[in-house]
C-alpha cells in the first residue's frame, strides 16, 4: 500500500515537477508522506511516517478490539472524535503500540470500560465527555498531564486508579493527587460518600469534583485556593469554607443546589461566578474579602433577559459597611443588610469640675470630655455616657432688679 503511494506521488513530481497537485487521498506531512480516508474492516485510518492512526470507527460492535498493526504499519494513535457518539460500544481494548490518543470517546453514553496503554503521556480535554455509563479507568505510569475536563459527566465512575510508578500522579480512595498530595486533581464522580480533604492538601484544582455526585465536602485547614468550576454543577446543599482558603475560583460553586453557605474571616478574593445560579437565599461575606468578581452572588440565570443572567430578588448580601462587599452590592443593586461596628478608642478625657453659674455665666455640673469620641462622661472611667450633652449646662442666672427707687444727694 505505502509503495503504490509512494510510486504515485514521485511519478507526479517527475511528470509535472516538485509543485505538482497530489491526490486528495494524499498530503506531506513533515518529511514523509501522509495517506488519509484508508479502510481496514470498520476502522478508517490515517499513515504518517509509517505509523496508523485511527480517524473513525464505522462498526456497530458492542466489545471493540483496536488492532495492534494495519497493513503492516503499527498503530500508534487513536485520532479526535474517532469514537464520537458510538453509541453500541460498551468495552474498547487498546494496544501498548498506542502513544497519542486525542477527544476520541466523547459522548459514547454506553461505555463502561477502556484500558489505556502505557505509553501515553497525556489524556486530552473531552477525552471521555459524557460518558455517563464509564465505570472504571486506570491511569498508566506513563502519563504526565489529566487535562481538567477530560473525564467530565463521567457519573457512573466510581473506580479511578493511578498505577504505581507514575512520577506525576498517585491515587487514593478513588481519588487522584499530585504526587507530593498537595495538590487534589480529580475525584471519581461517581462517589456519593460525605467527602473529606486531606490534611496537608493545599489546593482543589479546577473541576476536580465537577458533576460529582459527592453528597458533603469538608475542606481541612491547609486548603488555599479552591479552583474554577471546581464543584461546578454537583449536588451539595451547604458548604463551610474555612479562612485558610484565600482564594474561590470562577465558577466554583456555579449551578450547585447550595441554600447554606458560610465563608470565614481570612478569605481575600471570590472570582466571578463563584456561586451564580444557587439557591442560597443569604450569605455573609467577612471583612477580609477584598476582591469579588462579577457576579459572584446573588445572581440566577433568566431566559427571559438579553444577557441571560439578573439579579435574585430573593438574595441578601451581609456585608460590614465601607467593604468591598458592600460595594458589590451596591453597585450590582442587591438587597444587603450592613453591619456597622462599633470601634474601640483610646479615650482622651478633659475633667470638668462643677461651676456655679452667676448673672452674667453658665454653670456645669461635674464631668468629663472625651477629644476622641466626641462624648461626654459622668465618670472617670468613661463607662457612663451622657447622652444629652447640653444637660451638664447651668444656664446663668441672669439680674434681679426689683422695684426702682429714686435716690436724692443729701445736702452738704
Amino acid at each position: 500500500m505505502k509503495k503504490k503511494i509512494l510510486s504515485m506521488a514521485l511519478a507526479l513530481c517527475l511528470t509535472f515537477g516538485t509543485a505538482a497537485a497530489l491526490p486528495e487521498n494524499i498530503f506531506t506531512s513533515g518529511t514523509g508522506i501522509t495517506a488519509s480516508a484508508l479502510q481496514y474492516g470498520d476502522f478508517t485510518y490515517s499513515l504518517s511516517n509509517g505509523g496508523v492512526t485511527i480517524e473513525k470507527y464505522t462498526g456497530s460492535e458492542e466489545n471493540v478490539v483496536i488492532p495492534k498493526t494495519i497493513d503492516g504499519h503499527t498503530v500508534t494513535g487513536i485520532g479526535t472524535d474517532s469514537f464520537y457518539h458510538c453509541k453500541t460500544i460498551k468495552t474498547v481494548s487498546i494496544p501498548d503500540s498506542v502513544t497519542y490518543i486525542g477527544s476520541a470517546f466523547d459522548n459514547c453514553s454506553n461505555l463502561e470500560s477502556v484500558n489505556l496503554p502505557n505509553g501515553i503521556k497525556q489524556l486530552p480535554g473531552n477525552l471521555f465527555y459524557g460518558c455517563t455509563a464509564l465505570k472504571s479507568i486506570t491511569i498508566p505510569a506513563s502519563v504526565e498531564r489529566i487535562a481538567d475536563n477530560a473525564f467530565s459527566y463521567c457519573r457512573s465512575l466510581t473506580k479511578l486508579n493511578v498505577e504505581s510508578g507514575n512520577k506525576t500522579y498517585v491515587s487514593k480512595g478513588n481519588v487522584i493527587y499530585s504526587k507530593d498530595m498537595k495538590t487534589l486533581i480529580l475525584c471519581a464522580q461517581g462517589l456519593t460518600n460525605d467527602f473529606v480533604v486531606p490534611n496537608g492538601v493545599k489546593a482543589i484544582a479546577d473541576r476536580a469534583f465537577f458533576s460529582s455526585n459527592i453528597k458533603s465536602v469538608t475542606f481541612s485547614s491547609t486548603v488555599e485556593t479552591i479552583g474554577e468550576d471546581a464543584f461546578c454543577n454537583t449536588d451539595l446543599k451547604s458548604v463551610n469554607i474555612p479562612g485558610t482558603v484565600k482564594t474561590i475560583g470562577d465558577s466554583a460553586f456555579y449551578l450547585v443546589p447550595l441554600t447554606n453557605v458560610t465563608l470565614n474571616e481570612g478569605t481575600q478574593t471570590v472570582c466571578r461566578f463563584a456561586f451564580a445560579w444557587t439557591y442560597i437565599s443569604r450569605i455573609k461575606v467577612p471583612k477580609s474579602v477584598k476582591k469579588i468578581g462579577d457576579m459572584a452572588f446573588g445572581y440566577t440565570h433568566d431566559p427571559n433577559i438579553g444577557s441571560g443572567w439578573s439579579v435574585d430578588p430573593f438574595f441578601t448580601l451581609v456585608c460590614y459597611a465601607d467593604t468591598s462587599a458592600h460595594r458589590y452590592a451596591m453597585d450590582n443593586k442587591i438587597r444587603r443588610e450592613v453591619i456597622y461596628e462599633k470601634h474601640d478608642v483610646t479615650h482622651s478625657t478633659k475633667y470638668h469640675e462643677a461651676k456655679k453659674a452667676t448673672c452674667t455665666e453658665d454653670g456645669n455640673n461635674e464631668y468629663w470630655s472625651c477629644s476622641a469620641c466626641h462624648k461626654y462622661y459622668s465618670d472617670a472611667l468613661n463607662k457612663k455616657e451622657i447622652k444629652n450633652q447640653s444637660s451638664v449646662i447651668i444656664p446663668k442666672t441672669g439680674h434681679d432688679w426689683g422695684e426702682w427707687q429714686t435716690t436724692i444727694e443729701a445736702k452738704k
